[in-house]
């Protein structure tokens, strides 16, 4: 993500086995690979290796380059009362996204302004019920793209990093990159940067 604070771990990850790699970096930042749906099916199908005493990890361990990372979307979409979040279906990425999205809202000063919004994501083979069509149902990625039309569109799968904030924040689609693409993000950027950096503050002083 072009938003975020960068973390430096010091070493460099690197496998053979795919999932063994992923599993290792979940290890790494603090992610519960119990909350990671696809290593089910992985297992299942003999993919590659999720279990710790199965992967051999050179180099410095895991317990020596640890570093718990912020992962907002794993608390729950409970966390943002405000929003009315209709996410049954949906993957992770799109999931994590619109969790960012909602952060950032609050570093821009928009998540109080657009409170009350419906957000759907996900496979779905019809809207929620007492969900309505207008400029207040905000339809992420390209699973809903057959209801386009019904309300402002991120297009992707999953959406490019912004359109998600962009359409609720325009109220309309966003499906191209266009050339204000890069100035906007960096200016929003900063903003999000002063954000995490105030939240890392608080989080010390606890």
């Amino acid at each position: 993500p072009h938003a975020t604070r960068p973390v430096d771990f010091g070493c460099i990850v690197a496998g053979r086995d795919p999932v063994a790699v992923d599993a290792t970096v979940c290890r790494m930042v603090g992610l519960d690979i119990r909350k990671v749906d696809y290593y089910e099916p992985v297992r299942g199908r003999n993919l590659g290796n999720v279990d710790e005493d199965l992967i051999e990890v050179r180099g410095r361990p895991i317990k020596e380059v640890f570093k718990q990372l912020w992962l907002p979307y794993l608390v729950g979409f409970d966390a943002w009362p405000e929003y009315n979040i209709y996410a049954e279906g949906s993957c992770s990425s799109c999931q994590s996204l619109v969790t960012f999205t909602l952060e950032k809202l609050k570093s821009l000063g928009e998540y109080d302004k657009n409170a009350g919004i419906s957000i759907v994501l996900g496979r779905k083979k019809e809207l929620p019920k007492g969900v309505k069509p207008g400029k207040n149902l905000i339809l992420i990625g390209d699973c809903l793209k057959k209801y386009r039309g019904q309300g402002p569109f991120a297009s992707g799968c999953p959406p490019a990093e912004p359109f998600p904030l962009w359409a609720i924040v325009d109220r309309k689609d966003h499906t191209e990159i266009g050339p204000e693409f890069r100035d906007r993000m960096a200016v929003e950027a900063k903003q999000f940067d002063d954000y995490l950096a105030g939240l890392q503050k608080r989080k010390k002083k606890r």
